[in-house]
Parts: structure tokens; sequence; C-alpha cells
């Protein structure tokens, strides 16, 4: 199986997994929303680059609450791979290409000197981690009166992949630094179904200690 070939099973199953949540949530599935989840069940990545305009248009916007990083910050960066990332700010011409894609790689840290602000911060917030001079995106994620991060690795969008550097530039988190993921941040994330270990023929493995770069746990998704 080609990668183009496993990427369009994961947008398949991605789908039905959309579907169900936004039925469960009461939400009506017509019209654009409906016609692009059609062409995900097809294998389109195309899709992938619509859907954030889509949503953007619709009520549905919010897919995970603050409750879903209301939790350990391990716990969080395995269900966070695998899922969905959509980026719409309100600015972006309908023309533009917004960001979308499987979030790949993750990895869960504790607090450290270089993220204590965002560790501490209500769950769900957006920070910016300067590695190398590059600004890498973190969100606050740990329990009551707990503390921890996760940090996105890695992201496959239907240009490509991208990594740590490029994420922080094309979703320009310096500007939602502070700011709550489905509260006032334009980042809108699509779960996995984390009851299950992957996508079809995608799987999310926790990686060796050798490969975590220092993260307590780090989880990548194979296609």
């Amino acid at each position: 199986m080609t990668k183009n070939e496993g990427l369009g099973r994961v947008l398949t199953s991605l789908a039905d997994v959309f579907t169900k949540v936004f039925v469960q949530k009461g939400f009506r599935l017509e019209g654009e929303i409906a016609e692009t989840l059609s062409q995900m069940k097809e294998g389109d990545l195309s899709s992938l680059s619509r859907l954030p305009g889509v949503l953007k248009d619709s009520t549905l916007n919010s897919m995970y609450g603050d409750s879903f990083f209301a939790r350990d910050h391990r716990v969080v960066a395995k269900d966070l791979c695998g899922s969905v990332l959509l980026y719409a700010p309100d600015s972006t011409p309908p023309s533009f290409p917004m960001p979308t894609g499987i979030i790949t790689a993750t990895a869960g840290y504790s607090m450290s000197a270089k993220d204590r602000e965002t560790a501490q911060a209500s769950p769900g917030t957006i920070g910016v981690y300067q590695a190398q001079g590059k600004g890498i995106l973190i969100i606050s994620a740990h329990e009551p009166s707990k503390t921890g991060t996760v940090a996105i690795w890695g992201m496959q969008t239907q240009n490509g992949r991208m990594g740590m550097a490029e994420i922080g530039t094309r979703l320009e988190i310096a500007r939602y630094e502070r700011k709550v993921i489905g509260v006032d941040a334009p980042y809108t994330i699509l779960p996995r179904d984390s009851r299950t270990k992957g996508i079809l023929g995608a799987t999310v493995q926790r990686l060796p200690s050798s490969e975590s770069k220092g993260a307590d746990e780090a989880y990548a998704l194979s296609l």
C-alpha cells in the first residue's frame, strides 16, 4: 500500500468518526459539510483543505472542549496523535489555503523553566516553546492542581508533511499565545477514536525513549 493510499484510508475512517460525533452532538449534516465528508470518505486528500472553511461557516467549531485537555499530559499526547487539526482565522480570505492536517506526532512534557507559564495555564491554552530560534506549538494539558503540556511535532497535510517549525509558522501560533482552543484561538481539533489504537492502516505507536527528545512520552502515527 502506498503512502497516499494509506492517507486515503485514514480520511475514509476519519469521515466516519466525524459523522458519528456530529450526529451525537445533534448537528444536521447537509450542504457543504455533507459534501466534504463524502469526499473524505472517497479518499480525496484535497477535502482536508476545504474542511476549515466549511466548519468556520457552521456551528461545528469545537469538537474538543476543556475536558479533553484537562487530563494527564501523557494521555492527551496519545489521544491527540491521529486527530485532525484545522486552522481557520477570521481574517483568512476565502481563497487562501488554510493549513489542515492529520497530527502525526505528539509529545507530553512535565513543566520546565521554559514552558512554566503554559504548563500552569488553563487546559487547552496555546503556548510557544522556543527551540533553536523556532516557535514550537505546545498546549497546556493537565489534571486539576497539576501541570503539563503537549507538543505537536508533525502534521500530514494535502501538500505533504510539516515539521515542528513549519507548523509554528503556518499556524501563526505567536498570534494566539495564551489563548484557548475552542474559545478564542481559531484552531479546531477533530478527534481520533481513542478507543482504538489507530485508524485503519495507520497505527498510533509510542516512541522509544531514545526518540522522545526528553518528553515523558511521545507518539507517532505510522501511515
